[in-house]
């Protein structure tokens, strides 16, 4: 329940995900596939 948009949330949870994992970093490519 939020009010992002889906890529803005994918964007934003990859980011929050970056910075807490040493595995993962913030360089991320989002695809987005068209309806």
């Amino acid at each position: 329940h939020s009010n992002l948009d889906e890529e803005t949330l994918v964007k934003e949870s990859l980011m929050i995900a970056g910075e807490l994992c040493i595995y993962t970093n913030q360089n991320i490519k989002i695809l987005k596939l068209e309806d």
